[in-house]
């Protein structure tokens, strides 16, 4: 309990303070103020000090607490006290007493009294029992510093116990209560100060920090305005081993140096900038030790007995230069199949930059742009990691790539999307790696040499019951589209063929190290297209297979056949073999096995199904040694056919039954099975032919 008291309303008053007993009831204690000094604005009702009872409350205690003028005096600037103040057995306080002060018209000086205690009883002794009350004046003004230590730029050597002196001066137009210091980042903190008429001087002692250091002053007058700061800036000197090296294959690059000079230390606290520069042909793979950074340029600041390393590796772009082509495969095959299908081929640079062209949709487009080690591509001036496609009235499509720099498998893969839109199409391309000459330098390779040479093959329609369009079969051909296609010494892809609703076809790319080939053709002026994958290999029956191609079509009114099309594509399966030219042509027959012609019974079968027939039409013909193809026995039946030995490609014509004009065929030898499919015109659709010799 406090009981506050002045002598303006109980002279002679005795104040009691009530209080918990403690455990040092035995002693009877000591007074102290609990400050030497106290400050308050004139405008301020009162002043109030504090008085506790230390180190024991045992026994009721007192003194007398008195006032004594100074510079202030009672009553012109405040109320002059003198009580008795006791506390009772236990207690210890603090007691408060409230001095009023005089509030002052207009600014003058700060002025001073004192109080005092004295007269103990009870056993209590007096610490300390005397204090100062200063009363602020109006004030505004803010005081002033000055720094006269440390000196700007100071280099202080290393030492056992560094300390660093800051000193100087203070002024104020009434007085500085104080000087506060602070160093670096730190609070700032009182500074011992010596106050002397019309100026106020400091000084002190601060442990620095090893590196750059800053020391900043203010000071405070007693109305609390604080001057503007003073700083100024210094250098601990600590000088600690430095080991920069570098890790990576031999002559993979080189480091700046950190620092002027051989020197294998550097200043503790001081910031550098190491560059690490890796060699043509080589890459930074990132910093480690003390400071770990993705970063070739290290901006580091130096700690005690600090080891970095620069690590360097091979650039994977270098192993990775070539030519890349791989088919733009929708997510979904029957949704807007020429629209989210095509082929990508790029030729790429030891250093990841490349180039390219994008086909889809019957248009193409260049890609430009970069890969980064880490087999990311960029694209345009910002790095982009997606290069957004502009089309004509269409949403612009977006197209990311990642070369594969880890592995193996020498492939692109990536996504092509609609703008705003989920994915919509997958890329996957194969590197060429090829080339024709005797001793290829790595990573190419020679081509197999059974490999290049000529081809013949088929398109062949699945089935109505597997064309997951659901169309019935007399809604696209029938019969087998051909072509001829030939394999370069440089393992290059070259195809021309027909369609089997007659449209021509050409295609070209490399083969991959796994002999695939990624076949796309536009076709229909842009608005339709054959693509897949077709594989080179020798299997019993064929030397390439490329199943499930996806063809499609676009509606075409008015055409003889198939006007509504097949927009979001059929599959075909495109099956073939080599193809050896018969020589001589004139007596070599362009089937693997053919027997003499038989003027009766013929050496050969021709047969044809579908395409408006209302049965399949069977026909003994024989076929010469030079390829021109008649019907056996000879008829009036009009019926004809020619072989092309170049190319085992083959033309003809039959009048099927009840029919008033000649029906068109045409088809290829496949030298692998002996046979010779291929198509015909119907009335409005396509039928297949096929002409098979004979065992």
């Amino acid at each position: 309990m406090r009981i506050i008291c002045s002598l303006a309303y109980h002279v002679g008053l005795i104040l009691v303070l009530l209080g918990i007993r403690s455990a040092q009831a035995a002693s009877a204690g000591q007074f102290n103020f609990t400050a030497s000094q106290y400050t308050v604005n004139e405008e301020s009702t009162f002043v109030v000090v504090s008085i506790s009872r230390d180190g024991g409350s045992g026994g009721t205690v007192s003194a007398k607490f008195v006032t004594a003028n100074g510079t202030a005096t009672a009553p012109a600037d405040y109320q002059a006290q003198s009580v008795t103040l006791t506390f009772l057995d236990g207690a210890v306080g603090p007691a408060t007493i409230a001095i009023p002060v005089v509030n002052h018209a207009g600014a003058g000086p700060n002025t001073r009294f004192t109080v005092q205690l004295n007269t103990p009883t009870g056993g209590v002794t007096l610490g300390l029992s005397t204090a100062t009350v200063v009363i602020v004046t109006h004030d505004s003004t803010a005081p002033t510093v000055a720094l006269s230590a440390p000196n700007p730029n100071l280099i202080v050597p290393e030492s056992a116990n560094p300390m660093v002196t800051v000193s100087g001066t203070a002024a104020d137009n009434q007085e500085v209560a104080k000087v506060q210091v602070k160093l670096n980042f730190s609070p700032f903190v009182d500074a011992p100060v010596n106050q002397q008429t019309g100026n106020t001087t400091f000084t002190t002692q601060i442990t620095p920090a090893p590196g750059p250091n800053t020391v900043t002053v203010r000071s405070v007058d007693f109305r609390g305005n604080v001057s503007t700061t003073v700083s100024r800036s210094f250098v601990y000197k600590v000088l600690r081993t430095l080991t920069v090296s570098v890790a990576g294959p031999p002559n993979a690059g080189t480091l700046t140096a950190p620092f002027p000079g051989t020197d294998p230390t550097a200043e503790v606290g001081e910031t550098y900038t190491i560059v690490a520069k890796p060699n043509p042909g080589f890459i930074f793979a990132g910093w480690s030790g003390g400071v770990v950074s993705p970063n070739a340029e290290l901006r580091f600041t130096m700690t005690s007995v600090l080891a970095l390393t620069a690590n360097l590796a091979v650039n994977p772009l270098t192993t990775r230069a070539g030519s890349y082509q791989g088919l733009v495969n929708s997510l979904f095959p029957t949704i807007g199949a020429n629209s989210a299908n095509g082929l990508l081929s790029l030729k790429s640079q030891a250093t990841g930059a490349f180039t390219g062209k994008l086909r889809i949709d019957g248009k193409t487009f260049s890609v430009t742009g970069k890969f980064t080690p880490d087999g990311v591509a960029h694209f345009g001036a910002n790095g982009d990691t997606a290069l957004s496609i502009v089309r004509s009235k269409q949403t612009p499509l977006l197209l990311s790539l990642q070369l594969d720099t880890i592995g193996s498998t020498d492939t692109v893969t990536g996504t092509l999307l609609a703008e705003g839109d989920f994915a919509t199409s997958t890329l996957n391309l194969d590197r060429a790696l090829y080339s024709s000459a005797a001793s290829p330098t790595p990573p190419l390779l020679p081509v197999p040499q059974d490999l290049p040479g000529a081809y013949t093959a088929v398109f062949r329609p699945e089935a109505a019951s597997d064309q997951s369009e659901g169309l019935a079969a007399s809604k696209y051909p029938q019969g087998a589209g051909w072509a001829t296609l030939k394999v370069s010494a440089a393992g290059g892809v070259r195809m021309t063929g027909v369609l089997a609703d007659g449209s021509k076809i050409t295609a070209a790319g490399p083969l991959s190290k796994t002999n695939r080939w990624a076949c796309f053709a536009s076709l229909y002026g842009g608005k339709g297209s054959l693509s897949g994958t077709v594989n080179f290999e020798n299997l019993t029956a064929t030397d390439l297979d490329g199943p499930n191609l996806l063809w499609s079509k676009p509606a075409i009114p008015g055409a003889a056949f198939y006007p509504d099309g097949w927009p979001d594509g059929i599959t075909t399966d495109l099956f073939g073999s080599q193809y050896k030219k018969p020589s001589p042509a004139s007596t070599t027959s362009v089937f693997k096995t053919l027997r003499a012609t038989d003027p009766v019974n013929g050496n050969a079968t021709a047969v044809f199904q579908d395409g408006n027939l209302t049965s399949t039409q069977s026909k003994n013909v024989n076929v010469s040694p030079a390829g021109k193809t008649t019907l056996a026995p000879a008829s009036a039946e009009k019926f004809s056919a020619t072989f092309q030995a170049a190319t085992g490609a083959y033309k003809g014509a039959f009048q099927p039954p009840g029919g008033t004009h000649d029906t068109t065929f045409q088809g290829v030898v496949l030298q692998k099975t002996n046979t010779a499919p291929g198509f015909f015109f119907g009335s409005t659709e396509v039928g297949g032919s096929e002409i098979t010799p004979k065992p």
